[in-house]
């Protein structure tokens, strides 16, 4: 199959970051995880911004995913009772199907990953 590009494109993307704050954002997909040499599952989550029109603080680049993972480790679930209670889900069994397309306001701010400025979710806002 002869394939046709575009000499132009990109290698890869380049995501900025949002300013620090509060933003709703919307669950993309929800994925259960196992970190290699551990027992302990964990849900890995991707996030989109609700609202198309927020910019990235650099010039020129967009706002890219947001990405949070919540352990499945009975005494280590602090963080994924926060989400579901900022989703208005009562603490209990839940189907990760069901969450996604849902909106949670969360509170932003940045950290370095790879160099890079990006964003990490401080808190989620009930």
């Amino acid at each position: 199959m002869r394939i046709t590009v575009n000499p132009d494109a990109q290698a890869s993307a380049e995501f900025g970051y949002a300013a620090p704050g509060e933003y709703t954002l919307r669950i993309k997909k929800v994925e259960q995880l196992q970190k290699q040499g551990s027992e302990w599952a964990y849900l890995k989550w991707t996030f989109e911004f609700a609202d198309p029109n927020v910019k990235a603080v650099e010039e020129g680049k967009s706002v890219g995913n947001i990405f949070e993972n919540t352990s499945l480790k009975p005494d280590a679930q602090f963080r994924l009772r926060d989400l579901c209670e900022a989703l208005g889900l009562t603490w209990g069994d839940f189907d990760t199907d069901q969450t996604v397309g849902q909106e949670v306001t969360v509170r932003l701010g940045t950290e370095m990953y790879q160099n890079k400025l990006s964003n990490k979710v401080e808190s989620f806002v009930k």
